[in-house]
């Protein structure tokens, strides 16, 4: 019965804190699979109320309305009052996402008896992916309106076009969006199978000091994969290799990014014997991924010890924790072969602001290496992010930073020289990025991609 698979159930798994849950999933908002069970069916049953979510089935709304729905669909109601006031003939890409961006705010504006968190993420989600004419720029409720069908494309299910314009996306964006596609629908069966949404790929086997390569010396993923044997957790023979090693990287590109870094930052790095990493802004993500970690005791012969910190006001550690005190050490598994040889991993958490950790826990200790995945500090919390920005341009401490685009990038590097620090590198494509991409939904081109990690920088003190 749909009503007891795991995706049927995926918010109280979420709930349950035990495994991550995927979100809706892009193809059932794009309206190729069914809100509440993900699966596909050839004639969706669409909300009356709110006309953006369909469903396969009676139960599966029924369901659904239980669940989340209630709630949602009286905003996506007021969502729709504000497209039909805004139909317009003379639209592009720029005027599409300045209107989404809009309704979103709209969304984040409403008191919060009306959602919860999650509610509001869900709404948020379907208004920025919802289908629309990929030519005159109306969502396909505003056509509606004018009782003109949306033709959705029969092969990626992402583009749309109206009745009354031609189809304009090219075969390689119609491939783009297939990957896209075809990836999302792994996803959704692998957490199916196994109840998590994580791909998990390490590094086969320790290397020896003769077979250290630097990570700058492999010219791509692919390279890398053909070089250095790995190991795959939770897959079988019905796995598609290639997608279960593109999803994998959406995890392993935490640990190759560190190790990338490191190498760049710190040029005696192969014989260090012990590694500090303090990770800021951490979050679950980063908790489901320490195991990744031992990657680093793997790619790095002589290193004997990592410790790593996550902090965070949303650092996910022991619930009995206090709220800005350092928590004991933990000591975390290592492979049999890394245990034979005295290695270890350990780790601790900080639920706070990073400089608060560093002016006042009495066991802070400057790391080898200070990184930022993701951090979003330049559009979101910027106040809360100034004073550690401050700090570890201060103290000198090796700092890593990633992006999911090029602006955001571009934005934290603007402040970072307002306070005059001296970059190791400047921000680029980062190589070792994951490989999944994401539909770039509001800012951007249209039908461009983000992905983890895809920018990085280094920076450590000030310009001389």
């Amino acid at each position: 019965m749909a009503h007891l698979s795991r995706l049927a159930r995926r918010e109280e798994i979420a709930r349950n804190g035990v495994n991550e849950a995927p979100t809706l999933p892009l193809l059932a908002i794009k309206e190729y699979l069914c809100f509440r069970c993900c699966q596909h069916h050839e004639k969706l049953l669409r909300c009356k109320g709110c006309q953006k979510a369909c469903y396969c089935s009676k139960e599966c709304q029924i369901d659904d309305w239980r669940i989340i729905h209630k709630n949602v669909c009286r905003v996506l109601r007021d969502v729709n009052d504000i497209e039909s006031s805004e139909i317009s003939s003379d639209l592009d890409w720029d005027h599409y996402t300045d209107d989404i961006r809009r309704k979103i705010l709209f969304i984040k504006q409403l008191p919060p008896a009306k959602l919860t968190q999650n509610q509001e993420g869900d709404v948020t989600h379907v208004v920025s992916a919802q289908p629309y004419c990929a030519t005159c720029y109306l969502t396909r409720y505003q056509l509606a309106c004018q009782g003109v069908p949306l033709i959705p494309c029969k092969t990626c299910h992402f583009v749309s076009h109206c009745a009354k314009c031609p189809s304009n996306h090219t075969q390689d964006q119609c491939q783009y969006y297939n990957l896209i596609g075809q990836l999302e629908m792994y996803r959704l069966r692998h957490f199916e199978i196994y109840g998590t949404v994580s791909f998990i790929q390490t590094v086969g086997d320790p290397c020896e000091l003769d077979e250290y390569r630097p990570l700058s010396s492999y010219d791509s993923w692919p390279d890398f994969f053909m070089t250095v044997p790995m190991r795959a957790l939770q897959a079988d023979d019905d796995d598609n290799p290639e997608y279960f090693a593109i999803s994998a990287t959406e995890g392993s590109t935490i640990s190759m990014t560190i190790v990338a870094a490191l190498e760049a930052a710190i040029p005696n790095i192969v014989d260090k014997q012990a590694i500090t990493l303090h990770i800021l802004g951490a979050t679950s993500r980063e908790s489901s991924y320490m195991l990744l970690l031992e990657d680093l005791l793997h790619l790095l012969p002589r290193l004997k010890h990592i410790h790593v910190v996550l902090c965070g006001p949303n650092a996910f550690g022991p619930i009995s924790q206090p709220p800005r005190e350092i928590g004991q050490d933990l000591e975390m598994y290592c492979c049999p072969e890394c245990t034979g040889k005295g290695r270890r991993r350990s780790m601790a958490f900080f639920k706070g602001f990073y400089h608060e950790y560093a002016r006042k826990s009495t066991s802070f200790k400057k790391p080898d290496l200070a990184v930022l995945f993701n951090s979003g500090r330049s559009q979101d919390a910027v106040e809360s992010w100034a004073p550690t920005t401050r700090y570890l341009v201060d103290s000198g401490i090796n700092t890593v930073c990633t992006t999911y685009t090029e602006r955001e990038a571009m934005e934290e590097v603007a402040e970072l020289e307002n306070l005059h620090a001296m970059f190791v590198l400047r921000p680029e494509v980062n190589k070792w990025r994951g490989l999944v991409p994401w539909p770039e939904l509001m800012e951007g081109k249209e039908h461009s991609a983000w992905y983890q990690n895809y920018y990085w920088y280094i920076f450590r003190g000030k310009e001389a």
